[in-house]
């Protein structure tokens, strides 16, 4: 398991959410369906803009190897360099993967949790640690 680096996490959220029918879309290796998957849009905001630290779990079925892939949206300060433009979990994993990101500046992030194989239906569940204050809100 991933331990933060940064004990001051002040926000903790969880969400659940599921891949069921066309949500249910895969990895990268099926760019028809990979699309698909459910998003969310994470908003940091924070008076730090460049010191923020943010935490991704994402845990589901064990029979199923899972991903998740963070997408820099916007930057809050135009001036910024984001430390990337998309980072992901690496290797897919059994049932759960973690990301840790750090100094971060506030602004809006995409996350999209996904199975191995398109059409692998069952519940997920994102748990979300940052060092600022986060909105969340599912686009898909």
């Amino acid at each position: 398991m991933v331990q933060p680096k940064n004990s001051m996490y002040v926000i903790l959220l969880d969400i659940s959410g599921e891949w069921k029918g066309i949500t249910a879309g895969g990895c990268p290796n099926y760019p028809a369906t990979y699309p698909n998957n459910p998003r969310y849009q994470v908003t940091l905001d924070s008076r730090q803009s460049m010191d923020n630290t943010l935490l991704v779990f994402l845990k589901g079925p064990k029979q199923y190897s899972l991903g998740v892939k963070i997408s820099c949206v916007r930057l809050d300060d135009e001036t910024a360099t984001a430390p990337f433009k998309t980072k992901d979990s690496g290797a897919y994993r059994s049932g759960f993967v973690a990301v840790e990101m750090d100094n971060l500046p506030s602004g809006t992030y995409e996350i999209m949790p996904s199975t191995f194989s398109p059409q692998q239906e069952g519940p997920f569940f994102l748990e979300l640690k940052s060092s600022c204050s986060i909105t969340i809100s599912r686009i898909r």
